[in-house]
């Protein structure tokens, strides 16, 4: 049955690179579809072949649309993803005749058909491996094909670091965030070997990104307050640099992530930042904020807090907060902290 399913894929997807899509296919799938809501036409593709889903997926494609147009096809090709083999699978992704919307769409149902699968077949991986280092298959594919290297072996380390090394940007970006996950101490290698190469002076990128994302996640909860502060500093650095003002976002929430004293003061203090955006950090530092707090603040963490409580106020702070002003010598006075209901811990960041 699969072998049948895969020949009809093939000959179907050849017949349309000797004709090209019909427009009258193109509008008849517009007017079949053109009434329907979600659930209706979930069960309208449910009652189709899966190639015939191939099928509408290259021609919907065809007209330039991209994935976000195809999140029905792509779900219900996901769902029956057992109608066909690993190999077969491979052979679609590899077969240019399809659009890269299916190819994309497959990459992502073959991880998932395989999602708890820790070592592949060595023809699959040997097939895996040679796709995502050809750099003539659109970077797309190769972008979701990163996350089919499950498994931390040296074959696969080693086609990861190349890609962050020498690919684009955000293939670079994808590479380095996978190995985060295989390989933490290659991660910060390599995340480490970015950073050295930063210049102030030069358009930053995606793989500057990376590799700050990276070393914030790895500092975060086991780094020395040293490599904490020189993180910091960097971030500091780039949020405040006129001339790479596409690095400011990545800034502001990687010192928020990191979870450091001087970061989140930074944040409070800075006239730069929305004050939307200091309350989800503030948010997120609760732990940060509670530290400051019980241990032996200083006039200016009290400064920062009673500033921090008056944007975002969270109610197990705000009763000691009020006891340590109380308690002051200096000139604090509890006016200067809002009245103002506050809002409860948010134990997403507790263990964060």
């Amino acid at each position: 049955m699969k072998k049948h399913i895969y020949v009809g894929v093939i000959l179907l997807l050849s017949l349309f690179v000797l004709t090209g899509f019909s427009m009258d296919h193109i509008r008849g799938l517009e007017n079949e579809y053109a009434d329907m809501n979600e659930n209706e036409m979930i069960l309208a593709l449910s009652k189709k072949s899966i190639t015939q889903i191939f099928d509408e997926v290259n021609t919907i494609s065809s007209e330039g649309n991209d994935l976000s147009s195809l999140i029905l096809h792509g779900l219900t090709i996901i769902e029956r993803i057992d109608e066909i083999s690993n190999q077969e699978l491979l052979e679609l992704i590899k077969n240019e005749s399809n659009s890269t919307n299916l190819r994309v769409i497959l990459v992502q149902a073959l991880q998932q058909k395989n999602r708890d699968v820790r070592v592949w077949d060595s023809n699959i991986e040997f097939e895996i491996l040679k796709l995502l280092q050809n750099k003539s298959v659109d970077n797309e594919i190769r972008e979701n094909m990163i996350w089919l290297l499950s498994d931390n072996n040296a074959s696969n380390l080693k086609a990861l670091e190349n890609i962050v090394l020498n690919e684009d940007d955000r293939l670079a970006f994808q590479a380095l965030k996978q190995l985060r996950f295989i390989n933490p101490h290659k991660a910060n290698l390599l995340a480490e070997q970015i950073l050295s190469m930063y210049d102030v002076d030069r358009k930053q990128t995606d793989k500057l990104r990376a590799a700050i994302k990276t070393k914030v996640i790895l500092l975060r909860n086991n780094g020395s307050l040293e490599d904490k502060s020189r993180i910091v500093e960097l971030c500091i650095e780039l949020f405040e640099n006129p001339h790479i003002e596409q690095m400011k976002d990545t800034a502001i929430f990687a010192l928020s992530e990191i979870k450091h004293e001087k970061s989140i003061v930074y944040i409070i203090n800075s006239k730069e930042i929305e004050n939307h955006i200091k309350a989800f950090c503030i948010d997120q530092n609760f732990t940060t904020l509670t530290s400051m707090l019980y241990d032996n603040p200083t006039e200016k963490n009290i400064e920062t807090l009673i500033e921090a409580m008056n944007i975002y106020p969270i109610v197990d702070l705000i009763e000691p907060l009020k006891d340590k002003i109380n308690a002051s010598n200096n000139a604090f006075k509890i006016s200067e902290l809002k009245e103002q209901k506050g809002y409860p811990v948010n134990e997403k960041w507790l263990n964060y």
